[in-house]
């Protein structure tokens, strides 16, 4: 009886394992099925080539913009630029002439002046040259040269014509001061010269004009190198207003006449 027992016991098992095998065999087939199945139902139909498009949804449209066509605007026509000319200078003419002070003889006062803070002028003649009372008073000067700053009542100006110039070689004008009313002492005066004529020769030396002394020879004989040598005179150059301005000491009546010129060659300043 136990030997029998046991050999049902090992049939049985062997039995068991061939189920449990099949049932396996059995189960891994119908997952491959299962994969199988699954994998052929997602596999896309009709190609690749296919654009998608959601079912029944509209794309959004976007409102026009108002707008107009650009137009270039015409191209404006400027007028010619006019040619520039330079202005000729007109030189002053060869003269003689007086300025009369009057009052303003032998005063270094404020009477002297006007509401502008500047001496009263006179003008010798039609020449551009005015002279006035010097801008200051006697209590600036010492006792020695009071005598020096009285002021004439009448001052002579001549004007050289470009022919005495050239002569001299000046680039510019000559003109000569002296004290016409008699007086045998100096007698300093404030000069100005308009040379607003004249201010564009040599391609317009307005910023390069200068005052210089010359011997009063230098009016009869041009020739000689004494009566060129040229003493540089200080003065004021107001370029807007075209007029050089000084202070200038004339001797009096037996003395020596005060001649001056302008300079404005291109090589001097």
């Amino acid at each position: 009886m136990g030997v029998r027992s046991g050999h049902v016991s090992c049939r049985s098992r062997s039995a068991l394992r061939r189920r449990r095998a099949v049932a396996a065999l059995v189960s891994i087939s119908v997952m491959a099925v299962m994969v199988s199945t699954t994998g052929a139902a997602k596999a896309p139909s009709g190609g690749t080539d296919k654009i998608w498009s959601p079912p029944q949804t509209p794309l959004p449209k976007t409102a026009s913009v108002p707008g107009t066509n650009y137009k270039a605007p015409a191209t404006p026509q400027h007028a010619a630029m006019p040619q520039f000319k330079a202005q000729q200078p007109t030189w002053p003419a060869a003269g003689r002439a007086d300025a009369d002070l009057g009052s303003l003889a032998d005063t270094m006062t404020s009477s002297a002046m006007n509401s502008s803070g500047s001496a009263t002028k006179a003008r010798a003649g039609s020449l551009p040259l005015w002279v006035a009372a010097p801008n200051h008073s006697a209590g600036d000067l010492t006792a020695d040269a009071k005598a020096a700053a009285s002021v004439p009542s009448r001052v002579h100006a001549q004007m050289a014509g470009q022919d005495l110039a050239k002569a001299l070689g000046i680039n510019g004008v000559v003109f000569s001061v002296a004290r016409g009313d008699g007086s045998s002492n100096p007698g300093t005066v404030a000069m100005t010269l308009d040379y607003s004529s004249f201010a564009t020769a040599f391609g317009g030396y307005t910023d390069r004009v200068r005052l210089v002394g010359l011997p009063a020879c230098a009016l009869t004989t041009p020739d000689m190198p004494t009566c060129r040598v040229q003493t540089p005179i200080a003065s004021a150059n107001d370029i807007h207003g075209k007029t050089l301005s000084t202070d200038i000491t004339l001797p009096g009546a037996n003395g020596k006449t005060e001649t001056a010129q302008t300079s404005g060659s291109t090589g001097s300043s």
